[in-house]
């Protein structure tokens, strides 16, 4: 039987979720240590326990929430802190988890620094005695922090983290809820070999953690595709001079380049293709962001990109979540905030399924779950806790992101 997610607005959703009660809010800390976040008052006659662990009968789930919400970050960081908020309001205001469970938020910010979330983990595991906690969007603060949170047997999902590297530590406390890089790889590959019928690319990737994983996948497919990577550049986050990659890759005349990355470089690398006369399709993932057309303008025509999510899908789910994240926050948004309201109706369901908010409870429900129907697709997690998914090509036409054909 299939779980599905609902908004308050049009969604429905296999939980079942009665009377009304009020909804959590919640505010980030600057940094741990500092003065403690504000969170919703506890439900009347709740009965935490060390650990977590609640009456049955019900009272309230704690949900920590690690996000960076300062720094260079703190952009990325808002998004996905909306799309939980926004899953956490609605599962309150339709009466709680199976109507038993309100959820108590506690945001605390991580500033994107891997010392600075470990930090913010133990708080919240061990002082917040949190039930679940929902981690950090960059994947180096995910290893650093995924220590703590196995070490107090609690389970971890990371809604924004892709590095292929957090489900191979053995932790079987962290679930990836993001979709896996490897899903992306096959996505652009399916493309690439087929619609676009190449053969020949060159890749252009982030020397860090999301970058170094994303090309070893290249690598690691593109044999299985008859795909050949002629050239790998790997650059530093916060470059602004592309221009000797860029040279060398219109000498060689790759069918498109590959670029595993983010936003601020990819439109930097967009607009210096134009001034060095770089005709090559750009393609790759990473950057499925409004601040790609936003900073880009019309440098970033025609790159495609995969993602499990996109506003140009007509699904009604889709289109509900768009209408009302618009209307709350008047902001646009990427895929980490749908894969953020997931998590969110992820961790309700596997209450719901063990009918309890105990740590361990929690987690063997999230391994047993099936066929959960989302925003970011139908999904279940495999014996690494890598969530499935399945991707979609999109291109920006226009100013804006359409579905490739």
């Amino acid at each position: 039987m299939k779980k599905k997610i609902f908004s308050a607005l049009t969604l429905t959703m296999g939980l079942s979720l009665t009377a009304c009660s009020g909804g959590a809010s919640s505010a980030p800390t600057t940094a741990a240590g500092s003065a403690p976040a504000q969170e919703a008052a506890p439900a009347a006659g709740s009965e935490k326990s060390e650990g977590g662990a609640e009456a049955q009968e019900g009272g309230e789930l704690v949900l920590g929430f690690a996000v960076p919400l300062t720094g260079t970050s703190a952009a990325g960081g808002e998004i996905v802190r909306n799309g939980v908020q926004m899953a956490v309001d609605e599962i309150n205001e339709a009466g709680g988890i199976d109507g038993k469970w309100t959820i108590r938020l506690i945001t605390e910010d991580n500033q994107n620094d891997p010392s600075t979330s470990v930090n913010v983990m133990e708080k919240l595991c061990n002082q917040d005695n949190a039930n679940v906690v929902i981690s950090s969007t960059a994947s180096s603060c995910c290893l650093a922090d995924m220590e703590v949170t196995r070490a107090a047997r609690c389970p971890e999902l990371a809604p924004a983290s892709t590095a292929a590297s957090l489900t191979e530590q053995g932790n079987e406390y962290f679930f990836r809820t993001a979709v896996t890089d490897s899903s992306n790889v096959v996505c652009l590959y399916d493309y690439f070999t087929g619609a676009m019928n190449g053969s020949r690319i060159a890749v252009l990737y982030e020397s860090n953690d999301f970058g170094n994983g994303g090309y070893q996948l290249l690598q690691d497919y593109a044999g299985q595709y008859n795909v050949e990577i002629i050239d790998a550049q790997a650059y530093n986050v916060g470059d602004v001079d592309f221009s000797v990659q860029l040279t060398q890759f219109k000498e060689e005349a790759p069918d498109a380049i590959f670029v595993w990355g983010h936003y601020e470089e990819v439109t930097i690398m967009c607009k210096q293709m134009a001034q060095y006369e770089v005709e090559i399709p750009v393609m790759g993932t990473g950057y499925n962001s409004p601040y790609l057309t936003e900073m880009g303008g019309e440098f970033v025509e025609g790159i495609m990109l995969s993602t499990c999510y996109t506003t140009a899908d007509p699904d009604e789910k889709v289109q509900a979540f768009d209408a009302k994240y618009t209307e709350l926050y008047k902001a646009s948004y990427d895929q980490n905030a749908p894969q953020a309201y997931d998590t969110v109706y992820m961790i309700a369901d596997a209450v719901t399924r063990a009918q309890s908010i105990d740590r361990e409870a929690i987690q063997k429900a999230l391994t047993e779950m099936k066929d959960f129907d989302g925003l970011t697709g139908v999904m279940n997690f495999d014996n690494t806790n890598n969530v499935s998914k399945t991707c979609k090509m999109i291109k920006i036409e226009n100013g804006q992101q359409v579905l490739c054909d």
